[in-house]
């Protein structure tokens, strides 16, 4: 019988397990390892809990979930964010996934909405939550640079962030996105608390740029790779033809690559990316 309770540190080994169960993907297949530990992820988040679905002592389905307020068309709602839903390839069909959700969902509360961020080419979780209920929102682009090395800065004005600058930072954030939606409102105990939870962040990892004693921008690169490390498990006919073309131009300029099946790779994300559009 399949029970839904809270995760806790006991379930690490058998959590770290699940994931490399799940690859995601279609065109490319990824394998993700989390070790050591599968909570990493879920502690970046002020209000989190993490779900698992057990049969008989045996973790087969784990699913997250956290409460955030943000904008949404101009007005602050409550909404619940669900995420890292996982079910062991052997025990799909059984309606654990939906359990998981809905239980999840329950728990966490009164919102206003709850949501999730679903790639374009995961059908079987597409299916699922419109099942429970769930329709899309909208549709975004994930943007990725395959890089061979790191590039030195060649932007004069751009420096590390020192503490003083925190004060406009914060300003700078909140007055870019501050109509967007999705987008809460930043105090400066927020954005230090953020940075300082994020595995692989810091302030030593975010650049400004300032100009007449003012910060026009900012940038920081986050390593996930503390949060899990990644392999190929499978590459589409077309991505394995662009590999090969990629390899070739490289004998005579140096340009990107992409891993080869079974090699595995980092990923460095661009967080609080940020521009003065006026002034």
């Amino acid at each position: 019988m399949v029970s839904i309770r809270l995760a806790d540190d006991s379930d690490n080994p058998q959590l770290l397990n699940l994931e490399k169960m799940c690859p995601q993907g279609t065109s490319l297949v990824l394998s993700f390892d989390r070790s050591p530990d599968f909570f990493a992820r879920s502690r970046v988040y002020k209000d989190h809990r993490l779900y698992v679905a057990d049969e008989n002592g045996k973790v087969v389905g784990t699913v997250g979930v956290t409460a955030k307020q943000f904008n949404i068309r101009g007005e602050t709602v409550k909404g619940i964010y669900v995420y890292d839903l996982r079910v062991n390839p052997s025990c799909r069909g059984k309606g654990i996934g939906s359990r998981l959700v809905q239980h999840a969902m329950t728990e966490q509360g009164e919102a206003d909405l709850a949501y999730g961020v679903i790639m374009g080419d995961n059908y079987p979780s597409i299916g699922l939550f419109r099942k429970l209920g769930f329709r899309s929102m909208r549709d975004f682009t994930l943007f990725s640079i395959p890089v061979f090395k790191r590039s030195e800065c060649t932007t004069p004005e751009a420096r590390p962030l020192v503490s003083e600058d925190v004060p406009q930072v914060v300003d700078l954030l909140n007055s870019y996105y501050g109509d967007h939606d999705f987008f809460a409102k930043l105090t400066e105990d927020d954005f230090l608390e953020r940075t300082k939870k994020l595995p692989g962040y810091s302030l030593a990892n975010l650049q400004v740029v300032e100009i007449d004693n003012k910060i026009k921008a900012c940038v920081g690169l986050w390593d996930y790779s503390k949060i899990f490390s990644i392999t190929a498990l499978h590459l589409s006919a077309k991505l394995t033809l662009l590999r090969y073309l990629l390899k070739f131009i490289n004998v005579f300029k140096n340009t990107m690559q992409l891993p080869s099946v079974g090699e595995a790779f980092n990923i460095i994300v661009h967080q609080g990316f940020r521009f003065r559009r006026k002034g």
